[in-house]
């Protein structure tokens, strides 16, 4: 998970602000507005953060993921149901944590800033050897006080507290302790004050569900409840009093509700169309829920704990089956405001008729019928999907403040995680109980260690984000001839003939929003994938590479020159000797081996980024070579910034701090090689990009140093040369980073080899085969 750093609220913080849009309808209202097409939704949804649903709503919308969570693919994995929560107990704090299942990196956590409307994506909770670590996250939930903790469990028989903050578990409960081996717990449910939790406890080997279990932490006791049907729900209301139990009835399609008071042990039971039935959510002491008669089939009540039997007032009614709920979350749910001035959020599937189709609506529960119409769910139940059935999309949570909606929806195409703000004071009043805001105080926060993630420390903490930008290029491609590809709405990669280079992508980006002294952290190239060729090979390499001494313009980029006048460096590269910018391109930042699926590719950028950022100068764009290992007539084609379709259009993300960077390279790896008579090699690797030297001598005063090489690399290399044979030198490694941290190494020692080879010695004079007589000057040369 990424290193966070926490700052307190501060007292101008804009939170108690008001969500604005929404309007008011009965609930029984028919009024038609036409349901958005992909297109018209892809063109208003940005690749994350913050948007604006069209009117009529003009609700303040927000995209929590992005497609470079999922490496382009389609793996945001469904809610686990309304009555969890997804989302923290974030009162008094600029930031909100949310955590959601990504296929591939597991249960995910991201950071929504409620001041600036920023949202980052943490890091998966954890560690991918952890058993957790593939988890869909479904049934998971967080705390309703404690900000950093989630419940969590995996089929077994324990119910454990995780806190994102510390990664430390805690066991809430084991239920083998009291029920024996080969047992686990499903569905766990918490009261808000974290003290009374209950499951479903089934057979580990059958599944079979054996009964409902509450368990009150504090005096660590356990409440058994025999399975005396088929049951599927067990659950405590937030107050800890009262438990729910549901099984099936015995006409078919419906259900029985048992209420149990934890208090007293008494038990009431409603029977069929007299319970409740479908998607529900409990209060304090009362559940929300949908009517399971068949007179009230758009019905939804509250049913009283309390009384007995409890009455079910009719809360909200729809004008038919059609306009049904197909949830209800009430997290929001307060032990000290009369029922009458608190609400209840759902939504409904998007039908041709019916109330509110597709829409997230909330109501109050006074039994007005007047309801709150928020946004459109923007679920397409016909589009396919992959790793998961539609239906499950319909699920959402209502946060704790009942100012956040959050729900999953495929837009008509891939996954995504939304919510959505809700203007509650429009149905409830300004300043209601039912989602009043708790102001943020001026407390200022503690020191926090470097990768800790510390939000329960002080009560007003708040997690510090890097800012998130995403910029648009110029973008091409060049090809083996003279005609400029800018208005290709396509950008294309292709071998031809066999190992060679026939197409290459050049982008430029514009930095200038990004401050001098930012601190890039991340940098992702997105182009999604359009076309690729037929044959059997299923991997294209395609690599990104600096562009060097040229200045590309776009609009005037050829395969023989780099803006319609200055030449390429000639090279031997490519067909016809075209030179395709091969010679003014570095070596590869990062190389991808590029599949056949349809969606977004991503290489990563960070260290070019890194070096635009600490010399504009060098920003000549990147660009992306064709795959030079292939035979012939392989090729990937990507959509441009030409494409009419803008959700396939390219961009650069590029997460960086505005903080000062002041941590120097951390060294590691120094190594001696190669050693000579007179030389050696020296290497070493440093944990971000870095430039490179070495210091030598005799001493540890050194008093030498090697040629200084100024291009920030990770791992480094040296040459150290016209040393003395059979001598012990010293030296120790230099690397600074792109802030200017120096990092020097600690004392290392080499040996240089004994020179045991005698010198050359060759005689110059007299020549050979003279004669001579007397005296004779002998005259010769000799090399070492």
């Amino acid at each position: 998970m990424a290193a966070l750093l926490l700052a307190g609220a501060s007292a101008t913080s804009p939170l108690n602000a008001q969500a604005t849009g929404g309007f008011i309808e009965k609930a029984d209202s028919l009024a038609a507005r036409p349901r958005w097409t992909p297109a018209q939704i892809r063109s208003f949804l940005p690749r994350r953060g913050q948007f604006t649903f069209p009117a009529p709503y003009n609700t303040g919308g927000i995209r929590l993921t992005s497609p470079s969570d999922c490496a382009g693919m389609d793996c945001v994995q469904p809610l686990g149901g309304s009555s969890g929560r997804n989302i923290n107990n974030h009162r008094g704090r600029d930031t909100m944590l949310i955590f959601l299942g990504l296929r591939g990196s597991g249960p995910t956590l991201f950071g929504y800033d409620k001041r600036t409307d920023q949202v980052r994506n943490l890091g998966p909770l954890f560690d991918a050897a952890s058993p957790f670590a593939s988890h869909s996250g479904e049934g998971w939930y967080f705390s309703a006080t404690q900000p950093t903790r989630i419940y969590v469990s995996d089929g077994g028989p324990a119910l454990l507290r995780y806190d994102v903050e510390t990664r430390a578990f805690e066991t809430v409960f084991d239920a083998s302790g009291q029920f024996g081996e080969g047992i686990g717990i499903d569905q766990a449910h918490s009261s808000d004050d974290d003290a009374v939790h209950s499951a479903l406890l089934r057979d580990s080997a059958s599944h079979r569900v054996l009964g409902c279990l509450a368990y009150r932490e504090k005096v660590q006791r356990f409440s058994y409840y025999p399975a005396t049907a088929d049951g599927d729900e067990c659950e405590v209301d937030k107050s800890g009093r009262w438990l729910l139990i549901r099984q099936r009835a015995a006409q078919a399609d419906a259900e029985d509700d048992r209420i149990v008071d934890l208090e007293t042990g008494a038990e009431k039971t409603l029977i069929g169309e007299t319970a409740a039935g479908g998607p529900s959510d409990t209060g304090h002491g009362y559940l929300v829920a949908k009517d399971a008669s068949s007179s009230l089939a758009a019905a939804v009540r509250v049913w009283d704990f309390e009384q007995s039997p409890p009455p079910g007032r009719v809360m909200y009614q729809a004008s038919s089956p059609a306009g049904d709920l197909r949830l209800i979350a009430h997290s929001n749910a307060q032990s000290d405001v009369e029922l009458s001035r608190q609400f209840a959020c759902g939504s409904t599937v998007t039908t041709p008729s019916g109330s509110h189709p597709g829409e997230i609506v909330c109501f109050r529960l006074d039994g007005s019928q007047d309801v709150l119409v928020v946004a459109q769910t923007m679920l397409d139940p016909s589009a396919p999907r992959g790793g998961g059935a539609n239906a499950n999309l319909s699920n959402g949570n209502l946060d704790v403040t009942g100012r956040y909606f959050l729900w999953v929806s495929n837009t008509g195409g891939r996954a995504d995680a939304f919510m959505v703000k809700v203007p509650a004071d429009l149905l409830m009043g300004p300043g209601s109980d039912a989602a009043s805001p708790i102001p943020p105080t001026t407390t200022a926060a503690a020191p926090v260690p470097a990768g800790a993630l510390s939000l329960a420390a002080v009560p007003t903490a708040t997690v510090d984000l890097d800012t998130v930008v995403t910029l648009s290029p110029e973008d091409t491609f060049i090809n083996i001839n003279a005609t400029n590809e800018s208005t290709n709405t396509r950008l294309m990669t292709y071998t031809w003939p066999d190992h060679e280079v026939a197409n290459a992508i050049l982008m430029k980006f514009d930095l200038s929003v990004i401050p001098a002294s930012a601190v890039v952290t991340d940098a992702r190239l997105q182009l999604a994938l359009v076309e690729a060729d037929a044959t059997a090979d299923s991997i294209y390499t395609i690599t990104a590479h600096k562009v060097l001494g040229r200045s590309p313009v776009i609009a005037a980029a050829t395969g023989y020159t780099a803006d319609g006048k200055v030449a390429w460096t000639p090279n031997k590269c490519c067909s016809g000797s075209v030179p395709l910018a091969q010679a003014d391109i570095s070596a590869a930042y990062d190389t991808q081996a590029i599949d056949k699926t349809a969606g977004y590719k991503s290489w990563s950028l960070t260290a070019m980024a890194q070096e635009w950022v600490a010399d504009p100068t060098t920003n000549s764009g990147v660009l992306l070579n064709s795959d030079a290992s292939t035979l012939r007539d392989r090729y990937r084609f990507f959509a441009s910034m030409e494409q009419v379709d803008t959700s396939l259009r390219p961009s650069l993300t590029i997460a960086y701090s505005s903080k000062a960077d002041v941590v120097a390279p951390v060294i590691s790896a120094v190594t001696a090689s190669a050693i000579t008579i007179s030389g050696a090699a020296v290497s070493w690797t440093t944990n971000e990009p870095s430039d490179s030297q070495v210091e030598y001598g005799a001493t540890t005063a050194y008093g030498s140093l090697t040629t200084f090489n100024k291009t920030r690399v990770t791992s480094h290399a040296s040459t150290l040369s016209g040393l003395a044979a059979s001598t012990l030198y010293h030296f120790r490694v230099r690397s600074r980073d792109f802030a200017g941290n120096l990092a020097v190494s600690s004392d290392f020692t080499l040996t240089t080899l004994a020179d045991l080879i005698p010198p050359a010695v060759s005689i110059t004079a007299p020549t050979t085969g003279t004669t001579l007589a007397g005296t004779v000057t002998i005259a010769a040369n000799a090399s070492d």
